[in-house]
């Protein structure tokens, strides 16, 4: 069982060096039971919402927390004052690749594992946002066990994501191992043939021996070696 708020917690301490002199956390924290969730899946759905607010913030803002029981399901609300999400963007927000940073700055992968991360805990990951005033997203996680979930509705958005793709060799750098279970689980959907590994030391020395990919998926922050240094 694991308790949400402290979670969030611990995540918030993580990102303290993002955070500290120019983001002040507002927390309303309500009772809520304990959930029953893998620890290190929800706290990897923070790190990556709370990630994402930060970055949004350029110079001071603000984030707001909100935890609460609504019905069965347990709702975890991060908002920031950031730049908020154009509209034509907004629902293709959680598409594998999708995304407005540049290049060096990410893969597009982020907030699809975001989702699909909470939709293994039978729970939804939804966002609202407006241009120039931020954006709110919204957690919720069931209290019991439900049902098994129903068969992917998304199945033609994200074949149609994938087109084009089947038959490429990647090669994904990713030191977290949820993310590297669930960006090949992603990849492999759409017909990609994947090779992971976890640094880019492994990566560098990968192409070195005579590796051929069509293409490479790397992390920017690594313990050994990060993205910029291998790039």
């Amino acid at each position: 069982s694991v308790d949400l708020r402290r979670g969030l917690d611990i995540t918030i301490s993580l990102l303290a060096h993002h955070l500290k002199n120019r983001i002040t956390v507002h927390k309303d924290y309500r009772e809520i039971p304990l959930v029953e969730c893998n620890p290190g899946q929800i706290n990897q759905v923070f790190m990556n919402l709370l990630s994402n607010a930060a970055q949004a913030i350029h110079g001071e803002g603000e984030i707001w927390l909100d935890v609460r029981k609504t019905g069965k399901y347990v709702r975890i609300r991060i908002r920031d004052n950031g730049q908020g999400i154009p509209d034509e963007h907004l629902y293709r927000i959680f598409e594998p690749f999708f995304t407005t940073k540049e290049e060096t700055q990410g893969t597009g992968l982020g907030l699809s594992i975001t989702k699909e991360l909470v939709r293994m805990m039978d729970g939804d990951l939804t966002v609202e946002s407006e241009l120039g005033r931020g954006s709110v997203f919204s957690v919720e996680v069931p209290l019991r066990e439900t049902a098994p979930a129903p068969e992917d509705s998304h199945g033609d958005a994200e074949a149609s994501v994938g087109a084009g793709l089947t038959g490429m060799r990647v090669l994904l750098v990713e030191d977290n191992e949820i993310n590297q279970i669930l960006a090949q689980a992603l990849l492999q959907k759409v017909g990609v043939e994947v090779t992971t590994v976890g640094n880019g030391r492994e990566a560098t020395e990968l192409l070195v021996r005579g590796s051929d990919f069509d293409a490479v998926l790397m992390d920017i922050q690594m313990p050994e070696m990060d993205g910029h240094e291998a790039t």
